[in-house]
């Protein structure tokens, strides 16, 4: 057992020691935080990424709706019993991909 005047004695030396040490390095190692505008920077420039980014998945989201659109109308005007057969082979699909999706986040899942 340490008597309290060792405490004291102990922090008086450390502090004496080492306390130009920390004080050094921590100056030494401190992060370095960016200006303010720098990080309204940074920002903007995500945000009008980001729009960009939107803007082309939509154009491409559309693109490929009107072409399956197109390619539906064009078939039913063809057959019919294709059309059918593809409208069930996608459904079919369209359950499959929410099966795998859905299937994979309950298998994580800690059972008791």
């Amino acid at each position: 057992m340490t008597k309290p005047d060792e405490e004291k004695n102990d922090q008086s030396w450390f502090d004496e020691q080492l306390k130009d040490a920390v004080a050094e390095w921590d100056k030494a190692h401190a992060p370095q935080t960016p200006d303010y505008r720098q990080l309204e920077a940074l920002v903007e420039g995500h945000k009008q990424e980001m729009r960009k980014r939107l803007w082309m998945d939509l154009l491409l989201l559309w693109l490929v709706a009107s072409c399956i659109l197109l390619f539906m109308l064009w078939m039913i005007d063809r057959s019919l019993l294709w059309f059918v057969i593809l409208q069930a082979s996608i459904a079919l699909g369209g359950a499959a991909v929410v099966t795998m999706t859905y299937g994979r986040r309950r298998a994580g899942l800690w059972r008791n």
